[in-house]
């Protein structure tokens, strides 16, 4: 039987699957045999898979071999369970779009992420600035006593936010383990450079990192 609709190619464990839509909802097979049954979509969507576009294939393990192999590589993260995850970072306009990047690529991986830039405080502008800088302060503070990492973007000792370093010091002295990120190559400071369990070379590098079995890494980046 010939089908023309919304294909995706989907990995769980060694297990590789194609799963397509249908009139009455999403429906999967394993590369072998020929028999389609119904599967939570909302479970694959979080887990496992990207989307791999419109196609058309017959349903035989020939066919179903070609559309895995075009497949994106899904991330072992993707595989396992969401964490809660917060972001701290500058939020000075040339940096705001790499916390944007790492918000959104944790997202794919099916984290939870907060990120201090997207929180809104209800009716802003009727607060006092004190009030509402109060409120973030609590907001945020709470999200870190409430998440499994925190992770700290680093531009080095000297272009890295004051309120970034003291978000990790916080992290730190409540026991959180904090993945620090080196955005690049300047020099750091001793103290941030130490009060983290692992460190990790940009964006890729905290992406290809393994959230469910984590090891304490560290760079030879010059601190001061």
């Amino acid at each position: 039987m010939s089908i023309n609709q919304e294909v995706y190619a989907v990995v769980n464990g060694n297990n590789m699957f194609v799963v397509r839509s249908s009139y009455n909802g999403y429906h999967a097979r394993k590369n072998s045999g020929c028999e389609w049954k119904p599967i939570n979509w909302d479970d694959v969507e979080k887990y496992w898979t990207l989307p791999l576009g419109i196609t058309s294939f017959n349903c035989t393990d020939l066919d179903i071999e070609r559309a895995t192999k075009r497949s994106p590589i899904i991330p072992s993260q993707a595989k396992a369970r969401p964490l809660r995850l917060y972001v701290a970072a500058s939020l000075s306009e040339d940096k705001r779009p790499f916390m944007y990047n790492t918000v959104e690529r944790l997202r794919e991986l099916g984290h939870n992420v907060y990120a201090p830039i997207e929180h809104v405080v209800e009716n802003a502008w009727d607060w006092p600035n004190t009030e509402w800088g109060l409120q973030v302060f609590r907001n945020d503070v709470n999200a870190i006593k409430d998440c499994d990492f925190v992770i700290v973007l680093t531009w080095g000792r000297l272009d890295t936010s004051s309120g970034t370093t003291w978000e990790q010091g916080f992290a730190y002295g409540i026991g959180k383990k904090i993945i620090l990120v080196e955005m690049d190559g300047n020099v750091q400071s001793l103290m941030v450079a130490n009060g983290r369990f692992a460190t990790v070379k940009g964006i890729d590098g905290l992406c290809s990192y393994d959230f469910n079995d984590p090891k304490p890494l560290r760079t030879e980046t010059e601190q001061k």
